[in-house]
């Protein structure tokens, strides 16, 4: 590595905002780990009300939560004037990833954008993603032409852009690791009664009706449980169907949990279904994997990319292909542990600390190319 740099980290979202003050549990530890070799300074919007008392190993300056790109240009400037900003690194797209190009160009310092969720979506079911905008797709295109390197979670994310006829320059594909200290890995008793766990915000983009109908199906060959953790964003629609289901004695709703509460859930689990119709990377698949849990699930994101090395997948909204690929999985001991194990190695290969020393030499090779 060579010699610290003084890095501004542009996000519009995912740090101490949310549920706990917690953000993107794997942004914040991300953000912490490059604090250790770099000066970092975090430009950031919505992260809700601040302890005064927190220590952080990094200068956060917040913004309003509707900043847009002058205002928050305009606060990188006006950072820059403080001290010498190296480099720019923008998270989203069309939030941090644009106002770090804009600044870029204005400061003539290089950029780094790292594209997270939605902007590189197009789910035209359920009017989801930037991708179905036209306008929408050519600005992420400018913003990634523009920047010094573009970073992708997985290459399913990255061949989204392609699809799109977006093509940066220097694409990289880093996803989230999973801490293997924090989520560690635990030997199990595999057999009944199953215990099928699911992480996520309950919204129309996981599609959780689909991951109830094929667990319907599954609890009526096996004896299961199903737990679901995460916050509701669908008014109890998805309780209403357990009722409408019959299954309020194989479904618990856990709500939302904090992210360091996450590892007891999947030491208790046997198998992660998971029902999205769209992923960028879906850090759930890298926690589960390092805890030893067994997935399945549909074929997005990181489960598209590790789809039958690490995890079995399905096409989207298939609650019987799910359901069948689950049933198929737990009477197969064999297949059952090659894949766990598969993914246990996977999940230790490209750790947290994997993702925090791809970025260092992404930082490195960036900034020697000035």
């Amino acid at each position: 590595m060579t010699s610290r740099k003084r890095i501004a980290i542009i996000t519009h979202g995912g740090l101490h905002g949310g549920h706990f003050r917690q953000g993107v549990p794997a942004l914040m530890g991300l953000v912490e780990t490059l604090a250790g070799h770099h000066d970092i300074v975090a430009i950031a919007a919505n992260t809700g009300p601040m302890d005064k008392a927190l220590s952080l190993p990094y200068r956060l300056r917040t913004l309003p939560g509707k900043s847009g790109v002058a205002s928050t240009v305009a606060a990188i400037v006006r950072e820059h004037a403080r001290r010498r900003i190296d480099l720019l690194h923008g998270f989203w797209g069309h939030a941090g990833g644009r106002c770090a190009v804009a600044a870029s160009r204005l400061l003539r310092i290089p950029a780094i954008v790292s594209l997270q969720g939605g902007e590189t979506a197009a789910v035209d079911d359920i009017g989801y993603g930037a991708l179905l905008s036209v306008r929408q797709t050519a600005r992420l295109a400018r913003t990634c032409r523009h920047a010094a390197a573009t970073v992708a979670l997985t290459d399913f994310q990255g061949r989204k852009l392609v699809d799109a006829g977006i093509r940066p320059g220097n694409l990289q594909i880093v996803p989230f690791g999973a801490n293997p200290e924090q989520f560690p890995f635990h030997e199990r008793a595999w057999g009944a009664p199953w215990r099928f766990l699911h992480v996520a915000n309950l919204n129309e983009v996981k599609d959780q009706l689909t991951l109830l109908r094929a667990f319907d199906r599954i609890r009526l060959k096996v004896d299961a449980q199903l737990d679901i953790v995460g916050p509701d964003y669908l008014d109890g629609q998805l309780q209403r169907a357990v009722r409408e289901l019959g299954l309020q004695d194989h479904v618990r709703f856990s709500g939302p949990v904090p992210h360091e509460d996450l590892p007891a859930c999947y030491r208790d689990a046997h198998m992660l279904l998971h029902s999205s119709l769209y992923e960028s990377q879906a850090v759930v698949a890298a926690e589960a994997m390092a805890s030893g849990v067994a997935v399945c699930a549909t074929r997005v994101g990181l489960f598209a990319d590790l789809d039958g090395r690490c995890c079995v997948t399905v096409p989207c909204g298939d609650a019987a292909a799910l359901a069948n690929a689950a049933l198929d999985l737990l009477e197969s001991r064999k297949r059952l542990n090659e894949l766990v194990r598969a993914g246990h190695e996977w999940s230790l290969q490209h750790s947290d600390g994997w993702t925090a020393n791809r970025y260092l030499e992404l930082y490195d090779d960036v900034t020697r190319r000035r």
